[in-house]
């Protein structure tokens, strides 16, 4: 949640999204999705429509380079996804 409140760019945002459905699903079912599937797949996993803004943010704004900072629409879901979706933190020892 820390990177995802960091980020500067959609492309990170796409990227941390990525990287924990890489970790929550198969590999062999997320690895290879990209644009407009990458974002249905994440609105199915969520159970959650996203927003038209969202979902053009995911499907080509990721394309815009480092400039193309993530709204607010965006960063909620983003925040809501990863929130569902991420391993829980590794047990401290005891």
């Amino acid at each position: 949640m820390r990177e995802l409140i960091q980020a500067t760019c959609v492309a990170e945002v796409a990227a941390l999204l990525k990287r924990t459905a890489l970790e929550a699903y198969p590999r062999e079912e997320v690895a290879s999705l990209y644009g407009a599937k990458w974002c249905e797949w994440l609105q199915t996993t969520s159970g959650i429509p996203a927003p038209p803004a969202v979902a053009e943010a995911l499907s080509h704004g990721v394309y815009h380079g480092p400039h193309h900072t993530p709204d607010e629409q965006l960063q909620d879901f983003a925040n809501d996804w990863v929130r569902d979706h991420a391993p829980p933190p590794p047990a401290k020892p005891s």
